[in-house]
């Protein structure tokens, strides 16, 4: 699956995977009209974001049915990633992951912490789901993964998952991951923007691609952000 969303990148000469989880409205409007928002901001960024990233925030605005809804409209514009925070039991992961699939999304993020994984992760890939591995966040104070980063990144490797998450603001560790790791599997890199990231830094670094939410969800003017930040990472990676 993870070569759909190199085929997309390379198509649209983009970077940006969107994060969708807060917009303008969210907690002050209707569910229709986030679903609403929702369907504008991925028309208006069809030809800029190459991945739509969605968690527990949008679930809980819109509902099972349009999130399936969402997915199904635009599957063919966009590589759907979903983001509910996986942490369990392989059994529990398995399930859950299989729900993920059925949803339509492309790939799911999991927490390696628990391990036990081998299994799990062979199976949905041969199901024709990605499945990307947190090795390190965007946030400070993220201690228990850095000082676990290179255990978590020889697992993730073991796993031969699609690919692994490493925040934006921390670009060396991006680029030690991408050494380790070569260039079979993603690096994708949220934190660009709101959390202190600058457009294109990640990729500069070795990152793939980069996930940005809410300084292009929460602008008024989110085309014009997101042709910003895909505009920088052109000149990085030379597309």
């Amino acid at each position: 699956m993870k070569n759909y969303l190199r085929k997309i990148a390379d198509e649209k000469r983009s970077r940006l995977i969107l994060a969708l989880d807060f917009l303008r409205e969210t907690g002050k409007a209707a569910p229709f009209l986030i679903y609403s928002r929702c369907r504008h901001l991925l028309d208006d960024l069809s030809d800029l974001a190459v991945g739509v990233k969605i968690g527990f925030p949008l679930l809980f605005s819109i509902g099972l049915e349009g999130l399936r809804n969402i997915i199904e409209e635009y599957r063919r514009d966009f590589y759907f990633i979903a983001d509910f925070k996986l942490s369990d039991i392989p059994y529990v992961v398995d399930h859950t992951l299989g729900e993920i699939r059925n949803l339509g999304f492309n790939g799911a993020i999991i927490q390696l912490f628990p391990t036990g994984y081998g299994g799990v992760v062979e199976k949905h890939r041969n199901e024709g789901l990605g499945v990307y591995g947190v090795v390190l966040m965007s946030h400070k104070g993220g201690r228990l993964f850095e000082n676990n980063f290179l255990v978590l990144l020889e697992y993730a490797r073991g796993l031969k998952l699609d690919g692994v998450i490493i925040g934006a603001t921390r670009g060396e560790y991006i680029s030690k991951a991408r050494r380790i790791l070569g260039e079979d599997i993603l690096i994708i890199s949220p934190g660009v923007g709101v959390q202190g990231a600058r457009e294109s830094s990640a990729l500069a670094s070795g990152a793939d691609f980069e996930i940005v939410g809410r300084s292009i969800t929460l602008s008024v003017k989110p085309k014009e952000q997101a042709k910003k930040i895909v505009e920088a990472q052109r000149k990085v990676m030379e597309l």
